[in-house]
């Protein structure tokens, strides 16, 4: 093993030895710029590859936490609605405007705004939503239908940003 080594170290040296013999014929002027050059590079390289990893991973997680957050605050909301529920069998309330103040908290949690809608009898509604992130309204609907509140339809329109849409989307709930 430490003839390998050596094998090695004497290797590395050979090949190096021009850089240092170039090196050492710089004036000391030249050696400080070298110097201060090399140290700038092994800056830069630590930063990248260790410092800005680490606030990607830490940024990551804080997104995570907020959605987590926000999935928390969710169901705290709509915790009495559930146990009602469950209380009662599973039978929605006959009030038709809870289910309407629903959307609306539902929207919020989702980070989405509703821009408009409109009541189409007791147990439909139709929405609309500008410029709003596609992935935040996509994910509203689908919690929507998993809380009992289906699409009937939708068009999507995409909006003034890339990555953005306008929807009108006709929403029913089963009675």
């Amino acid at each position: 093993m430490n003839s390998l080594f050596n094998q090695w170290r004497d290797a590395f040296t050979k090949s190096v030895q021009p850089a240092v013999v170039w090196y050492e014929g710089r004036e000391d002027r030249e050696k400080l710029v070298l110097q201060l050059l090399v140290t700038t590079l092994i800056a830069l390289l630590l930063f990248s590859a260790v410092w800005m990893p680490a606030w990607q991973v830490r940024d990551n997680q804080v997104a995570q936490w907020q959605s987590q957050t926000k999935l928390l605050s969710w169901m705290q909301l709509n915790e009495l609605q559930v146990r009602s529920r469950q209380q009662s069998g599973g039978k929605t309330s006959s009030a038709g405007d809870d289910w309407i103040a629903g959307l609306s908290r539902s929207a919020s949690l989702s980070s989405v705004t509703i821009k408009s809608f409109n009541p189409e009898g007791s147990d439909s509604v139709r929405v609309q939503l500008e410029n709003q992130a596609f992935s935040a309204a996509y994910s509203w609907l689908q919690a929507l239908a998993e809380s009992g509140i289906y699409v009937v339809s939708a068009e999507f329109l995409p909006g003034s940003d890339e990555g953005r849409v306008n929807l009108r989307a006709s929403l029913s709930r089963q009675p």
